[in-house]
């Protein structure tokens, strides 16, 4: 992992990957941090980082790091977004190899729990992630574009956007002006999406 300091970049340890063998105690190896692939600065000196291998973690402005997806069965970080709630809140979205993940808005500290997502059917991995500003939520899928209201709901009524199933999108973001065009009763705010 690196911290991006005020005039330079530095490793945050010297080894960069740590694996322990908990073999001793009955368990598995853990690796922990890995490969960066996404970051989300959560406007409090705090940073999400999503590692390949590692899972999910925060990043504190003093250098400390804490795993929040120790737990996650399927840690393998695609990408993170950000729904900035009319009530100030903010939501974290966190998407994997084969799920997705939402902060609970709602507790003190909002990165400290994690609630897994039911994915439509036939998705399995979440590439990314659009929140747009009316609190509708689209996933880029391993299997078409998804939307749905999600809220705290982990069971979401998902709607697949016409034309892209079964076709794997890599990429996705919002077109134009859609900042501007929360989802109305005509359809959702413009967006545009690429294919891996």
């Amino acid at each position: 992992m690196i911290i991006l300091l005020p005039q330079e970049w530095a490793p945050s340890s010297a080894k960069g990957l740590l694996v322990e063998n908990r073999a001793k105690q009955g368990a598995a190896e853990v690796w922990y941090s890995g490969r960066v692939i996404d970051l989300l600065h959560t406007g409090d000196d705090r940073l999400l980082v999503g590692t390949d291998e590692g899972g999910l973690w925060i990043a504190e402005s003093d250098g400390t790091g804490r795993a929040l997806s120790d737990t996650w069965v399927h840690p393998n970080v695609q990408c993170l977004a950000e729904l900035r709630r009319r009530t100030g809140k903010p939501q974290y979205f966190c998407g994997t190899s084969g799920s997705l993940f939402m902060s609970d808005p709602y507790q003190a500290d909002p990165l400290a729990v994690w609630i897994e997502v039911t994915l439509p059917t036939s998705a399995a991995t979440v590439y990314r992630i659009v929140c747009l500003p009316s609190g509708t939520t689209v996933i880029a899928t391993n299997d078409g574009i998804y939307w749905a209201d999600i809220n705290v709901d982990p069971n979401p009524q998902w709607n697949l956007a016409s034309g892209t199933d079964d076709i794997a999108f890599s990429g996705l973001a919002l077109a134009g002006n859609g900042l501007a065009h929360p989802r109305t009763p005509s359809g959702p705010a413009p967006l545009a999406a690429g294919t891996l």
